[in-house]
């Protein structure tokens, strides 16, 4: 597989997923930021994780739950999935914040604290 994907922490911090839910919805914007639009199988995301379908079939159920995530149906009867708006944005804001540190040449924050923090916390 080529490429990578982009996990932002506070998807697990903040929105309290956990690692396989973080993974889908960075997937899913991906697709919608790339084609307008999230149209995969539960198939094609287990196989892009290397997780079972089961797993996947899981998270997406949780994402649902806590109002994340929407399965529609689009015209030509494909499952579409669709991000909870707030959280485009919170995903947009955070793409448009490492774009521009990027491209000013701005020192990133390569500080761990908040993760031992979390850690911290998590025990």
């Amino acid at each position: 597989m080529k490429g990578f994907i982009v996990i932002p922490y506070f998807l697990i911090i903040e929105e309290k997923m956990n690692i396989t839910q973080a993974y889908i919805v960075s997937i899913v914007f991906s697709l919608k930021k790339s084609f307008g639009k999230a149209i995969i199988s539960n198939r094609k995301i287990a196989e892009k994780m290397g997780v079972d379908r089961r797993t996947v079939q899981n998270a997406l159920t949780g994402l649902q739950e806590k109002k994340h995530l929407i399965r529609d149906i689009n015209k030509d009867g494909k499952r579409v999935l669709k991000l909870n708006t707030s959280l485009i944005k919170l995903l947009e804001e955070t793409t448009l914040r490492e774009a521009k540190n990027t491209n000013t040449g701005k020192k990133k924050d390569t500080k761990v604290g908040w993760f031992k923090d979390y850690i911290k916390d998590a025990s």
